[in-house]
């Protein structure tokens, strides 16, 4: 078999992955759904989640519809209230 290991949730949102991610757990949607709302790939959204590449502009707006966060900061911030319990880094 050739899976690779789940990507454990970030205890610490460092990265616009890590956000995005977060977002995604907190809302009960697997990266296959995330990608089927927004007519792309899978492997888009993975790649997003793990660094590897970044959402345009317009993904990024279609993002923060569906995951409810906000698009026009430079660092992702947690709503007031904290997001899944998790802190930003530093």
């Amino acid at each position: 078999m050739n899976r690779q290991r789940r990507k454990h949730i970030p205890s610490i949102i460092a990265t616009l992955g890590d956000y995005i991610q977060a977002k995604r757990y907190e809302k009960g949607l697997h990266p296959y759904q995330v990608a089927g709302k927004m007519g792309i790939a899978a492997s888009l959204v993975l790649a997003w989640e793990s660094g590897k590449s970044t959402p345009d502009k317009t993904q990024l707006q279609m993002l923060s519809d569906l995951l409810s966060f906000e698009s026009g900061v430079d660092l992702p911030k947690p709503h007031a209230g904290g997001l899944l319990g998790f802190t930003r880094a530093r």
